[in-house]
């Protein structure tokens, strides 16, 4: 929400709270090493936000301390070298290692390096990234899968799960911008890698007409998490865009202006006003698609998005 407040200068509604609940601390395991059931994702989603939520509001600290505070606690307990040769465990029993909490780890740490300019912050992003690169993850089609199998006999790893859309986003972000910081363009270039393999068809993350699609499983049963998940994809995407070249900005932006488009004439209209669905290309009643508090989230991540775009390519034709 901070992103679109800023983008189309809503002033109808306020987020900025000034403080950061005592209950939420507890359960991101800042006070009285409480933790709950949040898993070491959930926690860096928590650290990413307020960031944001900084960024947004520079003037109160506690958004980043907070952020601080729950990178520092995964990086100290959670990066395990002993198994897989590095990256951090998803969850607190250390039973699994996946993409989308190492890659928010690395995102983090690149965020924090951005806002607060400390070296090690740097290092620990670079770390985190030559690491899961390294890690088999990232699969011959240069797609992410879900995370590592861990052999109990071994203790070998190997890539399993699905490539979600969200994976490959918030990859894209973390390695853009630890591109820019290290003016190396290897990151920058494994992004793009990866960008071209979700606008492929033949890999299934796109529709023939190149709208953003997500894994439905069989029987058309969809989770509370996944309607979200193509959200996260197009806001990390537009996290990416200020990073990327001139001529990757058009190919970015021709995709997010296709999918925004589709998703505008699907929109279903209730009493409350226009919803997006979860299907962006097919109508509100079909089999699979349904409309939900997260569907419209994740529309307004592509809008956002797409405004990042428009502002992009303005800038880039009036210089």
């Amino acid at each position: 929400m901070t992103n679109f407040k800023s983008l189309f200068n809503v002033t109808e509604f306020e987020i900025d709270s000034g403080s950061v609940p005592l209950f939420l601390k507890e359960e991101l395991g800042l006070e009285l090493l409480k933790v709950g059931e949040q898993g070491n994702d959930d926690r860096l989603w928590w650290a990413l936000a307020f960031i944001n939520a900084y960024r947004y509001n520079p003037n109160n600290t506690e958004y980043l301390k907070v952020a601080e505070a729950v990178y520092q606690d995964i990086k100290d307990k959670y990066w395990d070298p002993t198994s897989c040769s590095g990256g951090v465990w998803w969850d607190l029993a250390r039973s699994y290692k996946n993409a989308i909490t190492n890659e928010l780890f690395l995102t983090v740490a690149i965020d924090l390096y951005q806002v607060k300019k400390e070296q090690d912050y740097l290092d620990e992003a670079k770390k985190a990234a030559d690491w899961f690169i390294d890690s088999q993850m990232v699969n011959a089609s240069s797609l992410i899968n879900d995370g590592l199998k861990i052999n109990n006999s071994s203790g070998n790893c190997s890539r399993t799960g699905p490539a979600w859309t969200y994976n490959q986003g918030v990859f894209l972000d973390g390695l853009a911008k630890l591109s820019y910081e290290l003016s190396n363009q290897t990151y920058y270039l494994q992004a793009m890698k990866t960008f071209n393999a979700v606008i492929d068809p033949k890999n299934h993350l796109v529709s023939k007409d190149g709208i953003l699609t997500e894994f439905i499983p069989e029987g058309g049963h969809v989770n509370e998490n996944t309607p979200a998940f193509k959200g996260a994809f197009v806001r990390h995407l537009g996290y990416m865009l200020p990073f990327s070249t001139d001529q990757d900005a058009v190919i970015i932006c021709q995709f997010v202006k296709r999918n925004a488009q589709m998703a505008l004439i699907q929109k279903c209209q209730y009493k409350a006003g226009p919803m997006i669905p979860y299907l962006w290309d097919s109508d509100c009643t079909a089999e699979g698609n349904l409309v939900s508090s997260t569907t419209s989230f994740t529309g307004i991540d592509l809008l956002n998005t797409a405004q990042i775009c428009q502002n992009r390519l303005t800038l880039k034709q009036a210089s």
